[in-house]
């Protein structure tokens, strides 16, 4: 019985935040008919495939990873495209990193006068205006700067999946949940600290979109390097192919 002709391709895969995410995707690959293997790379954000064909085309295999709670797409896009939109990512990421220090910085400073003046348990200067600055402060953080996770977090729950986001998420509104219902009952407010979780959470997203830019940059050098021609010696005739 003759082999089956395989092909393979590249997907670029967005989304991912851990190992767990490339996991996750690298399985639902797997588990699709007519893949023959699939290597997930979380720092480069690529699936590499391999396939049959005839048994299922591209258009399913991007299917497989939007099934797995993320997006994939063709990598078929230049090299200067791709650095201009690993610089954008890079840009997004620093953007919503200050914005959620503009308004965690002056709730984190609030916080610590109201622990010098003993008055953390109730509020400084009064219970009133400590619950309603400091939920104010931390609501731009959690939703302008980071609502994105809360829709990363929604999406892999939809898949019946978690990921890193997911904590974050369940960490930041079970603390802002508290600033809540401190308006209507004696519990401790934490939503200045659901601020903060998001605030830590958005300088590492931040960092690591740094990195992996500079990995992609470095990955993308070395493949310059490779040779653009080659000479061939053809019944003693060289020739450059």
């Amino acid at each position: 019985m003759p082999e089956k002709k395989t092909e393979e391709i590249t997907l670029k895969v967005e989304g991912m935040t851990c190992a767990a995410c490339a996991n996750r995707v690298e399985k639902g690959l797997k588990g699709t008919e007519g893949v023959v293997s699939a290597v997930v790379n979380l720092a480069t954000e690529r699936a590499s495939i391999e396939y049959l064909p005839g048994a299922i085309s591209k258009e399913k295999l991007l299917t497989a990873v939007e099934k797995a709670g993320y997006q994939g797409r063709l990598e078929l896009e230049e090299a200067a495209v791709s650095r201009d939109k690993d610089e954008a990512r890079l840009q997004q990421a620093a953007r919503r990193m200050w914005i959620a220090w503009a308004f965690t910085l002056p709730a984190a400073v609030w916080m610590l006068i109201a622990m010098a003046a003993g008055r953390h348990q109730h509020g400084w200067p009064t219970p009133l205006s400590y619950n309603l600055g400091t939920l104010l402060l931390a609501l731009p953080a959690l939703l302008w700067a980071g609502g994105h996770v809360y829709q990363s977090a929604w999406r892999a729950a939809r898949h019946g999946s978690a990921n890193m986001d997911s904590l974050i998420a369940i960490g930041t509104l079970a603390a802002v949940s508290s600033g809540i219902m401190a308006f209507f009952w004696p519990v401790e407010n934490y939503a200045g600290v659901s601020g903060m979780i998001m605030t830590f959470h958005l300088t590492g997203r931040y960092i690591e979109a740094k990195a992996r830019g500079h990995a992609s940059q470095a990955i993308r050098k070395l493949l310059e390097l490779g040779a653009k021609t080659a000479a061939v010696l053809v019944n003693g005739e060289e020739r450059q192919v």
